[in-house]
């Protein structure tokens, strides 16, 4: 998984009958042929034989910087992604060959900086730069591996007092005339890390232990909104926590009336996660903007969830006709939480012929879950998996490819498959738990063998007695044997240790009600209401108990946050409507 990104011509050459690897690869680093593609044409090129194409021999297109091109072959391995099959061909698409991860909350603050280990690629693919044409290498020699100029020199290039950018195809029109490498401007001491371009508009994260990773959204800091929205902030993290509120001042003295330059976006996807005042019309005002980079626009999609209503559906319909393909792959992921069934399969059936992989493979896999549900013969299901089926079998080294694998097979009929997939995934991973919690169902239920399920999971908790997923589901399966002290325990035990997970407790609240604590089970919702203020699912089972319960001034004030959030819930439509 590391090597592809750190050798030349990789293979894996993975045999899944034997599990044994034959890996080969050209050359140990990252050579010409990595980015140029195969090169023996290129020999004859240098030789004087001018016949070899535009890219002087390489099989790949010539790589030119701006270009598309140029970032789907930097980001294949700086960007935090999920492959879509064994690599990648030279001057593809990058989602032909990968997913890259969107701006989620584990991974990225709210505007857009870096948070965990996500390389360059998302924070880059959201900034101003990239929205004026400049490409990687404008800034890096990706033959060097060095800057196109030391220090802040590379950053003047553009931004000086000439503001003239280097390329003509670099719209230069937000650029102003200013000598910005100045105490005048970064009001630091020349020379000083603080008067370091990056140090402001690429603060760095040290990650793996020694490689200091720079942000690429190329931000400006604004420490007012950064204590507003709880996001890291350059100038915050540069002083101590103590002086914030000097530095606060600090910053509205030296750029008064200074705003952050990202349109609303940031306070819109915060109020969405915070489950703030005006959340769904923030996030709807944002998804209407033309000048909104896709991978901004399919993070905010990816909060509608929580927000339904006519607007948003709409909003994600159009989604689908997006001209990016990440947006289109997020828009079909989400389709089930906001639109049923038979609209959303007529609206995707298109997309299983789209040119981009990534959309095609989402949209078969919605497709056939919806062709199963309404009993569509196994043989159209087979067809319309087809693909999908087939770029899972070329990662069967990966147990992720395994589990993918016996879920089709239980789609579409081939049950005597599904066990065998489950048991290679573990193989694999012995830790991957997803596939061991579905080994166990599919014992329970298909097979007919409740106590090897819960052995299965028994037998894994005393290797991991911490992993609160396998007792979620210990509790389930114990439900659905009639054991309710024993699955009211082993919920208890896995909201403990992932209090975080709104699910488990939810499950609990309703473990709780049944067993008669009522009293108990609202509690936990509202602690839960509170500590998830964006999950709906929560809110509206609070209401409900608060409602049983009597607590109706309660109950009422819970639906007065639920319409500050959202007015055109189509819950608080229906209410409406039967309210005297």
């Amino acid at each position: 998984m590391c090597v592809e990104c750190h050798t030349t011509g990789f293979q894996r050459g993975y045999d899944a009958a034997q599990d044994t690897y034959d890996s080969r690869w050209e050359a140990l680093g990252v050579g010409c042929q990595s980015c140029h593609g195969p090169a023996s044409g290129h020999l004859r090129w240098a030789e004087g034989h001018r016949d070899e194409g535009g890219g002087k021999g390489f099989e790949g297109e010539a790589i030119r910087a701006g270009t598309p091109l140029e970032l789907h072959v930097c980001a294949r391995c700086h960007s935090r992604r999920t492959p879509l099959g064994n690599g990648s061909a030279h001057g593809e698409e990058l989602l032909d060959a990968y997913l890259p991860m969107i701006l989620t909350a584990e991974l990225y603050e709210v505007d857009g900086t870096i948070k965990d280990e996500v390389f360059e690629y998302g924070s880059f693919r959201q900034s101003r730069m990239h929205a004026a044409g400049v490409g990687c290498s404008d800034c890096h020699d990706a033959h060097s591996a060095r800057l196109r100029a030391p220090g802040n020199a590379v950053c003047t290039q553009c931004h000086g007092p000439a503001a003239t950018p280097i390329r003509d195809a670099i719209d230069g029109s937000r650029l102003r005339a200013r000598r910005y490498d100045d105490p005048s401007h970064h009001h630091h001491a020349t020379g000083s890390a603080g008067g370091e371009c990056v140090a402001c508009h690429m603060p760095g994260k040290l990650y793996m232990g020694n490689d200091q990773r720079h942000d690429h959204s190329f931000t400006s800091p604004h420490p007012l909104e950064a204590r507003a929205l709880s996001h890291s902030d350059a100038c915050l993290g540069c002083h101590r926590a103590e002086e914030a509120g000097e530095v606060v001042a600090a910053f509205q003295r030296w750029y008064p009336g200074a705003e952050p330059r990202d349109g609303g976006y940031a306070r819109a996807l915060h109020a969405a996660r915070q489950g703030r005042p005006g959340a769904a019309e923030g996030l709807l005002l944002q998804l209407a903007r033309e000048d909104l980079p896709d991978i901004r626009r399919a993070t905010l999609l990816s909060e509608l969830p929580n927000y339904p209503s006519s607007p948003a559906r709409r909003a994600l319909i159009e989604a689908l006709r997006d001209s990016s393909p990440l947006v289109r792959r997020t828009a079909v992921e989400l389709l089930d939480s906001l639109l049923p069934s038979p609209d959303s399969e007529r609206l995707i059936t298109g997309l299983v012929d789209d040119p981009v992989r990534a959309v095609r493979l989402a949209a078969s896999w919605h497709l056939l879950q919806s062709a199963a549900s309404r009993g569509a013969p196994p043989r159209d299901r087979l067809e319309l998996i087809a693909e999908y089926e087939e770029v899972q079998g070329t990662m069967l080294d990966r147990a992720e490819a395994h589990l993918n694998l016996a879920g089709v097979y239980q789609l579409t009929g081939r049950e005597a498959l599904v066990e065998p997939s489950l048991r290679r995934a573990l193989r694999q991973d012995s830790t991957f738990y997803p596939a061991l919690i579905l080994l166990a169902q599919w014992r329970e239920q298909a097979a007919g063998d409740p106590e090897g399920a819960s052995r299965l999971l028994l037998e894994a908790l005393e290797t991991e007695p911490a992993e609160a997923s396998l007792w979620h589901a210990l509790s389930l399966m114990r439900v659905r044997q009639g054991q309710r002290e024993e699955a009211l325990r082993a919920l208890r035990r896995a909201h403990e240790l992932a209090p975080e997970h709104p699910d488990y407790g939810y499950a609990l609240a309703a473990a709780l009600h049944d067993s008669g604590g009522a009293g108990a089970a609202l509690e936990l919702l509202l602690d839960l209401s509170r500590r998830h203020p964006a999950n709906r699912a929560l809110r509206l089972a609070a209401i409900a108990h608060l409602q049983s319960a009597g607590r109706q001034a309660e109950a009422d004030a819970a639906w007065s946050e639920l319409a500050a959030q959202n007015p055109q819930d189509p819950l608080l439509l229906q209410r409406s409507q039967t309210q005297p």
